[in-house]
């Protein structure tokens, strides 16, 4: 009796740190995951294996994993690709949209009757509207391939948005839209010159394109971050999610074909890769895009 008492002791003993060993390996299985997505490491699952269901249990999550770790790597090869075939083809066609632009410019010069120079104003917006989306998808293209490191110097964000505002002007009256630009200072941002340069470049050129009314552009510095605010009125049965205005391609109208969709795409980019934020909202008709800039702490 006394025999049998200890043999039902010590298999009980023995099942206690089998489970235990079972439950710790277990426990590394669930803290070499947890490492592989925190970290974003390839690391495959390793251990100590006693159990034979438990080693298979291991051999198959890892080859999940390698699964879907090439399924990634095909997905961004994929996109890349894409990337630079848009870039190409961009590249491809400046070239005769800068030819056509020019015997244009030349046949301005030519006596031309009402009808003739009409049908060549109709043209020339054509031609402009085709060079801007090339120009799009040619930046898009660039700066999502763009891996480098951005320098980010001082910038005078007032200064930058009032000569930008300026190139624009005569675009501006011809479509009979003012802007009312406000900043209480000059506004010194972390940015990077050329990158900020085309985000108030798209911005101005989305409210050209799509606003209905007035135009109002306001800086402001809340804490840390230096906020350009730009609002346009846009038509009151426009079908537009703002939730997905920063989506490549997305448009409001699909219909009508005035826009890439890429603009403010590319202006949503630009603003990540230099650390800042861009925040959309639509309230009566009135679409407001935020661009949140890192604020340059030396400015008093």
């Amino acid at each position: 009796m006394n025999s049998l008492i200890v043999f039902l002791v010590l298999l009980l003993l023995i099942s206690l740190l089998y489970v235990f060993i079972l439950s710790k390996q277990i426990r590394r299985i669930q803290r070499q995951l947890a490492e592989r997505r925190d970290r974003n490491t390839n690391q495959p699952i390793s251990l100590e294996l006693l159990n034979t269901e438990l080693s298979l249990l291991a051999a198959n999550i890892n080859q999940c994993l390698e699964i879907g770790q090439q399924a990634v790597s095909n997905s961004i090869q994929k996109e890349n690709t894409l990337r630079e075939t848009i870039a190409s083809i961009s590249h491809d066609l400046r070239t005769p949209l800068t030819a056509i632009k020019g015997y244009l410019q030349l046949l301005e010069q030519d006596n031309l009757t009402d009808g003739q120079m009409e049908k060549l104003v109709i043209i020339k917006k054509h031609v402009d509207e085709m060079a801007l989306l090339t120009e799009h998808f040619w930046e898009y293209s660039y700066f999502s391939l763009c891996q480098q490191d951005i320098p980010l110097k001082r910038i005078n964000l007032a200064n930058l948005t009032a000569e930008n505002l300026a190139n624009y002007v005569s675009q501006l009256e011809n479509k009979g839209l003012s802007v009312t630009y406000k900043h209480d200072k000059s506004l010194f941002v972390r940015a990077d010159e050329n990158y900020t340069t085309r985000i108030l470049q798209n911005l101005i050129q989305n409210c050209i394109t799509h606003s209905v009314g007035d135009i109002e552009i306001e800086l402001k510095n809340i804490g840390n971050v230096v906020i350009l605010s730009v609002k346009n009125p846009v038509q009151k049965d426009i079908d537009l999610n703002v939730q997905h205005i920063f989506d490549r391609f997305y448009t409001a109208d699909k219909s009508r074909g005035k826009a890439s969709g890429l603009g403010l795409t590319v202006v949503n980019l630009l603003i990540t890769k230099m650390g800042g934020r861009a925040i959309a909202s639509l309230e009566n008709a009135m679409l407001e895009i935020q661009i949140e800039f890192l604020k340059w702490m030396d400015d008093k």
